[in-house]
């Protein structure tokens, strides 16, 4: 009987301890409340259609016809871009809560100061977001303060940058101007004011119309296109003037057409770029070659 009284008693004190548990993690700074969202973003990246990004007075529609991504006045985006983007939004992952009320939006970028997200499937609205101020903690460390837009909480979302979602159309459409390994260039043709001056490769040197020219002007001039991008898209009316640089490579050509004024075009893109820095390292005159 006594026995039986005991495992009674001490029963009783598990199911207590219990309880006390349950109510500690319920109260407890560290412990989830009912309404601690676990999960803010879970998107079906495949499925999304339609992002619309506001930031201040700017607002940028990306949007998905056929397969391929558009932004701005029907101008091609980069689908990998986009994707990476939204990669990154399903990347958030709430640590904690900032603060659980509007008062607070304002210190956080919360409110109207962040940037809006909002992404669709077809029709339907599937993220409403508000990404607000990034922050750092420690060396390494870094999170982004978010609000749900129906949500009057702010979580911290560790090693989330905020800043990685762009916010212009020049950061998703294709920015890419020229790529070239020097190895594999074998002439360079330079086509201005209707003559044409090459800069050949032989086995031995470099050289323009039979005369050496400098290998150090030569490597500088490479070496500096090795990645070439820009983000200075022109969308105005520009008229070819008729210069232009064609590289000869192993693996076939590259042009770059003058639009005049530092405008130029790429052959391995279609966009038009204004970019005085990127036209002076690529047109350049015999001088620069032929003046040691």
């Amino acid at each position: 009987m006594l026995k039986g009284n005991k495992t009674v008693i001490l029963l009783g004190v598990l199911i207590l301890l219990v309880a006390i548990y349950g109510v500690v993690k319920l109260t407890s700074d560290g412990g989830r409340s009912k309404s601690y969202k676990e999960q803010l973003v879970d998107l079906d990246t495949a499925a999304v259609t339609r992002v619309e990004i506001v930031g201040g007075q700017e607002k940028l529609i990306l949007e998905k016809k056929d397969a391929i991504w558009w932004v701005k006045d029907n101008k091609k985006a980069q689908s990998t871009t986009v994707r990476s983007m939204l990669m990154s939004l399903n990347g958030i992952k709430p640590s904690r809560i900032a603060a659980r009320s509007k008062e607070k939006w304002s210190d956080f970028q919360v409110d109207s100061a962040g940037t809006r997200v909002k992404v669709y499937e077809g029709g339907d609205e599937v993220l409403d977001l508000i990404i607000g101020r990034f922050g750092v903690e420690g060396q390494r460390n870094y999170f982004t303060y978010v609000r749900l837009a129906d949500d009057e909480d702010t979580y911290v979302a560790n090693d989330f940058m905020g800043m990685s979602i762009g916010k212009t159309d020049a950061d998703y459409r294709n920015n890419r101007i020229l790529k070239i390994t020097a190895d594999s260039v074998q002439s360079v043709d330079f086509v201005s004011g209707g003559q044409t001056y090459s800069l050949i490769k032989t086995e031995e040197e470099w050289g323009i119309g039979g005369v050496s020219v400098e290998e150090k002007q030569v490597k500088d001039f490479l070496g500096a296109l090795s990645y070439v991008t820009s983000k200075k898209f022109e969308d105005g009316e520009v008229t070819a003037d008729g210069n232009e640089v064609i590289f000869h490579l192993t693996t076939g050509d590259i042009s770059v057409k003058s639009f005049g004024e530092s405008s130029f075009s790429s052959s391995s893109n279609d966009e038009i770029f204004t970019d005085p820095t990127v036209y002076e390292k690529i047109f350049k005159q015999p001088d620069f070659f032929l003046n040691q």
